[in-house]
């Protein structure tokens, strides 16, 4: 009877030790199997979030490369229709400036002299103008321009203290638009006219070249000179 509980005891110790070993081995398999899980789906996740993060960059490369690309083409496109524009107005302005210089002008006003507009007489008479002190200042023509007396110098050679006239006596040696003034003004004193101003009417060019009067009274003002085309009493 004793022996036979023994046998049952170890019997009975025998199926829990079996059953906890059952229960133990099923226990890993589980977390082993949870583990396993785990992994594959921290793998998928890590997966997910690199792939993802790669197509952020790609997008975010396409779209930098791609404003990069508008921006281009819109500078492109900006210097493209702007430069002409540019270059153009910048050669109207040159082409203007040059036209400005060469266009020729018409001056309509009074043959003078140097002297006689540095002493405010303006529109002199033509008996003061046909004198050898006026004609070594230097002729020119005078007109009123936005309300005050301007004055122009005509191109040629301006007349000099000389003795070259008949007995030794000073003779006009101006030339070109200067002597043909001179010729002007000494027609209209021949004609009887000598008390009046000389009305002309003049075309020629600025070129920006000015000259001073080299007369024995000079007052070291310069004034433009006029490059006389023609020059024809009114």
């Amino acid at each position: 009877m004793k022996k036979k509980k023994i046998i049952i005891a170890v019997i009975v110790v025998c199926a829990a030790i079996l059953s906890m070993a059952a229960f133990g081995i099923r226990n890993r398999s589980l977390e082993s199997t949870a583990d396993v899980q785990n992994n594959v789906l921290s793998s998928k996740s890590k997966h997910n979030t690199a792939l993802e993060k790669s197509n952020d960059d790609k997008s975010c490369k396409y779209k930098d490369e791609s404003t990069d690309k508008c921006k281009m083409e819109a500078g492109n496109k900006s210097k493209s229709s702007t430069s002409p524009a540019a270059q153009t107005q910048l050669q109207s302005k040159t082409n203007s400036s040059n036209t400005s210089a060469s266009q020729t002008q018409t001056f309509t006003g009074y043959i003078t002299t140097e002297d006689d507009f540095a002493a405010g007489l303006h529109e002199d008479t033509a008996d003061m103008v046909y004198m050898k002190l006026m004609a070594e200042a230097g002729l020119g023509i005078t007109f009123q321009q936005a309300g005050k007396w301007v004055f122009y110098y005509f191109d040629g050679t301006i007349a000099t203290k000389n003795t070259s006239g008949a007995d030794g006596k000073w003779a006009f040696d101006g030339t070109g638009s200067q002597l043909n003034a001179w010729n002007i003004v000494g027609g209209q004193v021949k004609a009887g006219k000598g008390k009046s101003p000389v009305p002309v009417t003049v075309k020629g060019v600025l070129k920006g070249n000015t000259e001073v009067n080299p007369g024995p009274d000079t007052d070291g003002k310069s004034f433009q000179v006029i490059t006389v085309e023609s020059i024809n009493g009114n």
